[in-house]
C-alpha cells in the first residue's frame, strides 16, 4: 500500500494538469497515517462498488494513458437532454450487449432505463448515471 501511495503521489505531483499537483497532500496524509500505525486495511476491500484485490493492485492491468488524459464523459438524464457523441456510443454499446434500446443519440428516459438495466445486471449501483464505474464495467469498457 505504501508503494502505491508513493506512486500516486509522484503521478499527481508531476502531472501536467496543475490542479492535480495541488492534491498531493492527500497522499501525504495517507502516508502519515500508515507511518504512525493508525492504518489497518486488508484486501480484498470494496470502495464505491469497485472490488480492490491484491492481484488488481499488483497486476500489470490494461490501463492506457489515454484513459487518464481524456476520460469519457459522465452521462445522465438532464434538461436539456444530453446529445453528445458519447450518448450514441453508449446506446450502440448497450444494444451490442443485449439491452433493448433505440439509437437516437439522446440521453432521455429510454436510455436512462437501459443504463439502469445494465447497472442492475452487472452488480453496479443503479442510479442511471454513466460515470467511471459504469464506463469501466465489462462490455462498456472499450470505446467503439
Amino acid at each position: 500500500m505504501t508503494r502505491d501511495i508513493a506512486t500516486r503521489r509522484s503521478w499527481l505531483a508531476n502531472h501536467s494538469n496543475t490542479l492535480l499537483n495541488k492534491t498531493v497532500y492527500r497522499m501525504d496524509a495517507l502516508q502519515e497515517i500508515i507511518s504512525t500505525g493508525n492504518w489497518s486495511l486488508s484486501l480484498p476491500l470494496s470502495c464505491r462498488d469497485i472490488q480492490l484485490t491484491e492481484s488488481l493492485l499488483t497486476g500489470a492491468g490494461d490501463a492506457r494513458a489515454t484513459d487518464l488524459e481524456s476520460p469519457r464523459p459522465m452521462l445522465r438524464l438532464r434538461v436539456p437532454m444530453d446529445q453528445q457523441p458519447a450518448v450514441r456510443e453508449l446506446q450502440v454499446t448497450l444494444i451490442d450487449n443485449g439491452i433493448s434500446l433505440s439509437i437516437d443519440g439522446v440521453f432521455g428516459d429510454q436510455t436512462e432505463r437501459a443504463v439502469k438495466e445494465w447497472q442492475n445486471t452487472n452488480g453496479l449501483t443503479v442510479d442511471g448515471i454513466v460515470g467511471p464505474a459504469t464506463w469501466a464495467s465489462p462490455g462498456l469498457d472499450e470505446p467503439i
